[in-house]
């Protein structure tokens, strides 16, 4: 697991001074963030016995979460209850990752918000997958597994799904086998999670989907002489979206695809890490009908502004690309495409 995050208290006389001194945390400083929808959840880590001021300082501007785990212990005057949290120093907040930055700086400076290795900035979780992972745990948390390993050494070969119904409805990953129990992997931010106890009937797999859908499409949906070899693989996940359904399970094949993106331009290979983005954003104004991309279930809205901000991160570094040109002609040529750098 690559997490970046500062977890020690290393300004330790200020901390004792903030975290001991109820006259500097005015309550009626900040009002309380209501649980909008659309703000993501951040991450990080406290040290272990400051962990429940932190949270309390925390929820003066913002909704938080911290995973418990609840054992049970045999002892002389019988059996005792003992919760403790599952990841020691772990602390989720419900907030714009600059406004929590920004708290953080005035009242806990010497915390910080972990960081997603692959971009460089704060990890973020939707409020979906959050909202469903509290569901889960609240029901059972043995369900709940923190796993050491980045996702992706479990998701090789393995299918990519979206929970469609109950408890975990809104949650994707991987469908991987651990200890003879078929599991659903994610990952929260960066943290791989495994949750137990997933069905057939109440996911839909993205990949046979999509395979489904473009058999009974005509082929002839695209000019092959005109297609760039990563336009051909790019392609093989899209078909004319006709429902929430169609629209959903293009949405999570294009995960691995912005996954692909981040990792070439982490490894500086700009160029085919541009030209990924660029085809997948006109993929997705030739495919898929605007009006998917306001779906909050479908998630697209925030798929476009992440291939968006790859790319736009991309121009920064390698203008010779003529990446804006690029985005010029798609914006003119699909002018429903939420595309912030012409807003």
């Amino acid at each position: 697991m690559s997490l970046d995050s500062s977890g020690s208290c290393s300004v330790a006389t200020s901390a004792e001074r903030i975290l001991g001194d109820t006259s500097l945390s005015p309550k009626d400083r900040y009002t309380p963030v209501s649980s909008d929808s659309a703000t993501p959840w951040v991450f990080l880590f406290a040290h272990k016995m400051k962990l429940a001021r932190v949270e309390e300082i925390l929820k003066e501007r913002f909704e938080t979460y911290v995973h418990s785990t609840v054992t049970y212990v045999r002892n002389e005057a019988g059996v005792s209850k003992s919760v403790r949290p599952t990841i020691s120093g772990l602390i989720f907040v419900h907030g714009n990752p600059a406004e929590v930055k920004r708290f953080l700086a005035e009242r806990l400076p010497w915390l910080h918000l972990a960081v997603d290795y692959t971009s460089g900035r704060a990890a973020k979780i939707t409020n979906r997958e959050m909202q469903a992972f509290m569901r889960l745990s609240s029901l059972d948390e043995r369900k709940v597994r923190f796993l050491v390993k980045p996702i992706e050494y479990y998701a090789d070969g393995k299918p990519y799904i979206r929970i469609l119904s109950g408890a975990l409805e809104g949650l994707e990953g991987y469908v991987v086998r651990l200890h003879r129990d078929r599991c659903l992997v994610t990952s929260m931010g960066n943290i791989s999670v495994a949750i137990s106890g997933i069905h057939k009937d109440n996911f839909v797999n993205a990949s046979e989907y999509v395979a489904e859908k473009k058999a009974t499409e005509d082929s002839d949906v695209e000019d092959e002489e005109l297609l760039t070899p990563i336009d051909k693989e790019v392609g093989k996940v899209f078909f004319h979206a006709d429902c929430e359904i169609d629209a959903m399970a293009i949405a999570n094949s294009l995960d691995s695809w912005l996954g692909r993106a981040r990792t070439l331009r982490f490894r500086h290979d700009y160029e085919q890490a541009a030209a990924v983005c660029l085809s997948v954003l006109r993929h997705i104004g030739a495919f898929v009908p605007s009006k998917f991309y306001t779906y909050h279930s479908v998630g697209f809205k925030e798929l476009i502004a992440d291939f968006e901000e790859v790319i736009v991160g991309i121009a920064e570094i390698r203008p010779d690309l003529d990446i804006e040109v690029e985005l010029e002609g798609i914006r003119l040529s699909y002018p429903e495409l939420p595309l912030k750098s012409f807003e």
